[in-house]
């Protein structure tokens, strides 16, 4: 549990008010928390339903979209670049 912690609080830190972008959110979970520190918060997932239940979490700042992944319809440009 304490490097998965330790990676969750690290992720956290490095997207504080940027604009990111997460390929295969699923249904959103880690969603919860990057919103909270980001200032703009993209998830992609090629399923329908887990993007469904991703968009009832109704998050601010966020948007999901059912998109393949290697058909991204965003700019690279809205978007900050960090590593991880």
């Amino acid at each position: 549990q304490i490097p998965i912690r330790k990676h969750n609080l690290e992720t956290c830190k490095k997207i504080k008010d940027k604009k990111i972008l997460e390929i295969g959110c699923a249904s959103g979970n880690d969603a919860i928390s990057y919103s909270k520190f980001c200032s703009f918060y993209c998830g992609i997932d090629i399923s329908d339903e887990s993007i469904k239940k991703a968009i009832n979490l109704k998050l601010k700042n966020s948007e999901f979209l059912c998109v393949d992944g290697h058909k991204i319809p965003k700019k690279d440009s809205e978007f900050d670049s960090f590593t991880s």
